[in-house]
């Protein structure tokens, strides 16, 4: 069966909590997302890991939560608002 192992290959590449929109780090984005669907999809699954138990995942609604609470919106404007008050701050310098 090639599904465990495509699933492993799959997760090594799976997307980092904070991903570089900009700048040269922004270049090196490459990620991948899996998501298992149950034959029915009465459920499915947001994949993190494999480990030697089975499969860690994200169950669907803890994902949707996440997206209609728009956490990850939150994160990205508190990264910008630290962002633009570091960059006012004078430098100080020391001789």
């Amino acid at each position: 069966m090639i599904t465990k192992p495509a699933l492993k290959l799959a997760v090594r590449k799976r997307a980092p909590s904070k991903i570089s929109l900009s700048g040269d780090a922004a270049r090196n984005n490459d990620f991948l997302s899996v998501y298992l669907v149950y034959e029915n999809e009465e459920w499915g699954l947001l994949v993190e890991d494999i480990s030697q138990e089975g499969i860690v995942g994200k169950s669907p609604l803890r994902f949707l939560l996440s997206k209609l609470l728009f956490t990850n919106k939150f994160f990205v404007a508190k990264d910008k608002l630290e962002q633009f008050i570091f960059n006012r701050k004078t430098l100080v310098r020391h001789h």
